[in-house]
């Protein structure tokens, strides 16, 4: 304590997807001044105790903050995004901002692969804000079998960002998507299946030669696996997913 002011050393943390596109090196916060709608400089002895967080010792104050590169943070901070299916020929993206700084509007896009994107509908931003707004946004046309979402903030200096990548599978039960798709040997195997079920991830190349089986178990509904097959040659390859009483292909592209 100093006089009657508390002080407390902050520890802010995010996930890896929230990255800056240009990286993470040395990130700091600031504070949000409401009276002058500023951000205060940032309190010296900031420390980077991981990748993904920020310590902050001997702060007296509380509130907003945000976090940056430099001397401003990012124009929003989006505490969400995510999309569902409405029925088997709409999508709903909806996030969630809890600060808006200079923010002039949102882009929504969608991806057949999880590499293209291309934009389908753009959402007005609060321009500067502090509270906590909701905002959604529906795809009439999504991508079949798999649609992946993100979402482009611009700033009114023409500055912008991306958000993380969400999928919505409008295949029918027990059908399998792969994204990214091309890729690096790295994918997600989403799965939507009816019931558990134990399953067999066959690896074949164009000539029909079994490479490599993995086993699996699934459970009722969707699901995301992860895969690493960067030990391939570049190539197309094929997929079979095998359980039981059920046989479904796929194709698979990795780029190096």
């Amino acid at each position: 304590m100093t006089g009657s002011t508390a002080v407390a050393n902050y520890t802010f943390t995010y996930a890896p997807a929230e990255n800056a596109s240009n990286g993470n090196t040395n990130t700091r916060v600031q504070h949000w001044y409401a009276p002058f709608a500023a951000w205060e400089a940032p309190l010296t002895g900031q420390l980077n105790p991981t990748a993904q967080s920020i310590y902050v010792p001997g702060a007296s104050v509380s509130g907003v903050w945000g976090s940056a590169l430099s001397g401003t943070p990012l124009p929003i901070e989006l505490i969400s995004f995510s999309a569902k299916k409405q029925n088997e020929k709409s999508a709903l993206c909806e996030w969630t901002t809890v600060s808006e700084i200079n923010n002039d509007f949102f882009t929504v896009e969608h991806s057949m692969n999880g590499i293209d994107f291309f934009p389908f509908d753009k959402v007005k931003g609060a321009g500067n804000s502090l509270q906590i707004l909701n905002y959604k946004s529906s795809d009439n046309n999504p991508f079949k079998p798999v649609s992946y979402y993100r979402l482009k903030q611009t700033d009114f200096n023409g500055d912008f960002s991306y958000s993380k990548i969400v999928s919505i599978n409008f295949s029918e039960k027990n059908s399998f998507a792969v994204f990214p798709n091309p890729n690096n040997g790295n994918f997600v195997l989403q799965i939507n299946s009816d019931t558990e079920k134990k399953y067999s991830l066959q690896v074949y190349d164009v000539l029909g030669k079994l490479l490599d089986n993995f086993s699996f178990q699934t459970l009722q509904g969707e699901q995301n696996y992860e895969f690493d097959f960067s030990s391939l040659t570049p190539a197309s390859y094929y997929l079979r997913l095998v359980s039981d009483n059920d046989v479904r292909d796929n194709k698979l592209v990795i780029l190096k």
